[in-house]
């Protein structure tokens, strides 16, 4: 069981792999922008409307520290486009230390920014949902810093590491969650997944 529980994130990562490789594969060629180190798909809003976002699919530069801008251009629609999502493997495994996510961002997807080296992240209150496994094994992680006033959906294993020695999933109890109200984040609900991480949260507020 403690075998299956390890190799459990890869099952999931592998699959999620498979499953961004088929879309990719099957959907018509969306434009994909690169600039200044940072790669995004163009996607239109799920209502059928002529609304276009951008979501970062990878981060191919090499900087320890970076911000992901609020906007970028689209050549093809000939217009400025909010960076609204950070897609799945995004910052993957990267040696990055240190993200800034602009206001805007509303989604940070499952394995985001799994098994990489990172130790602060900075979350703007626009943010609506951080994914599954998305900083899973990030074992430098020591800040988070989530501006949102109402508390996002976490998905699960969103900041845990596993631990050789226990041979499970732990939560760092040196890692620190900033959030501007401890009580929008403070819960007791067991299908809530913020309830796990009640003793890393600190109230700061951003004046």
């Amino acid at each position: 069981m403690k075998r299956f529980l390890k190799l459990f994130p890869c099952i999931i990562l592998i699959t999620v792999m498979v499953l961004f490789t088929f879309s990719a594969c099957t959907q018509d060629e969306p434009e994909t922008i690169e600039v200044d180190g940072f790669k995004y798909t163009i996607i239109q809003d799920k209502d059928g409307s002529s609304e276009y976002y951008a979501k970062l699919i990878k981060y191919v530069g090499d900087a320890d520290h970076v911000t992901v801008p609020a906007e970028v251009y689209s050549e093809k629609l000939d217009q400025n486009l909010k960076v609204t999502s950070i897609g799945g493997l995004a910052f993957y495994n990267l040696p990055v230390k240190n993200v800034i996510l602009s206001e805007g961002t509303k989604r940070v997807e499952n394995f985001s920014f799994g098994y990489s080296q990172i130790m602060r992240v900075e979350i703007p209150s626009t943010i609506e949902y951080i994914g599954d496994w998305s900083f899973v094994n990030c074992k430098a992680l020591r800040e988070v810093s989530i501006k949102a006033e109402k508390s996002p959906k976490l998905g699960v294993y969103a900041f845990k590491y596993y631990d050789d020695d226990s041979r499970d999933y732990e939560i760092n109890p040196k890692l620190r969650i900033e959030v501007p109200s401890l009580s929008a984040y403070k819960t007791t609900d067991v299908f809530n997944n913020w309830r796990e991480y009640q003793d890393n949260l600190v109230e700061v507020h951003n004046d």
